[in-house]
């Protein structure tokens, strides 16, 4: 049997205590806003028609109860128990750090002197992989490194590598379905290569089925972000690789 998960508030204290200052949550307006939501809310602000306002007000109710299914199903996957479970799945999700933000070296704050801001400061490329319940893997890289279908596949491969080899040497069966969660950009994982990898991995018999799904554009400011990604209700079980 594996080990019961630590709950929220453990993760919650050791934040606030150490890393406050360090990992810091970004506000909802930093967020890029939805090309829909902004164009119906626009839409009722500026129309003077009352047939108008009330069509963009349920558009704008279907495009919130779209994206809220959507996430209920991702949070429905994410939160379940892989061992108490009848048809157990691996929960997989990735994404990639912002790389303007790992420029090195690290400067505290948010401003700079313009002498230092002249430098030309090496930056790193940061992918997540965070198979939940199994592991948070991070991979740090050099930007030479194109940031592409094969990068994120290989860390995708190398996660399920290390998480194989640590549920047989705990003696934790490792379930065989698994389902991608990134982002809706062709860039990463939307694409054929990516598709041909989780095609081989039912091919050649490591797992019964394997799929690929995202959030509605727009909407995909979940845990798909680092690093609000390091602080989840559900964090893995196995101890972080």
């Amino acid at each position: 049997m594996c080990p019961r998960p630590a709950s929220f508030a453990v993760f919650y204290r050791r934040w606030v205590a150490v890393w406050k200052n360090v990992l810091q949550f970004k506000a909802h307006t930093d967020f890029a806003q939805c090309d829909t939501c902004h164009r119906l809310r626009e839409q009722i602000r500026r129309s003077s028609h009352i047939d108008v306002k009330f069509q963009a007000v349920t558009e704008l109710q279907s495009h919130h109860r779209l994206q809220w299914q959507c996430r209920n199903v991702f949070w429905t996957m994410k939160s379940a128990n892989p061992w108490q479970s009848l048809q157990p799945v691996i929960c997989l999700c990735t994404d990639g750090m912002e790389q303007s933000k790992w420029a090195i070296p690290r400067v505290p704050g948010t401003r700079k002197s313009k002498e230092f801001s002249s430098f030309k400061r090496p930056r790193c490329v940061v992918q997540g992989v965070w198979l939940f319940w199994f592991g948070l893997h991070f991979f740090v890289m050099d930007t030479t490194i194109a940031h592409d279908a094969n990068c994120v596949t290989e860390c995708v491969a190398r996660a399920l590598e290390h998480i194989a080899k640590t549920c047989a040497d705990r003696g934790c069966p490792m379930p065989a379905e698994l389902v991608v969660w990134a982002d809706n950009t062709v860039k990463e994982a939307k694409n054929s290569t990516f598709m041909t990898y989780l095609a081989w991995l039912t091919a050649s018999h490591n797992m019964k089925c394997a799929g690929w799904m995202s959030l509605i554009v727009g909407h995909t400011h979940d845990v798909l972000g680092f690093p609000s990604l390091l602080l989840c209700s559900y964090p893995p079980t196995l101890p972080l690789a």
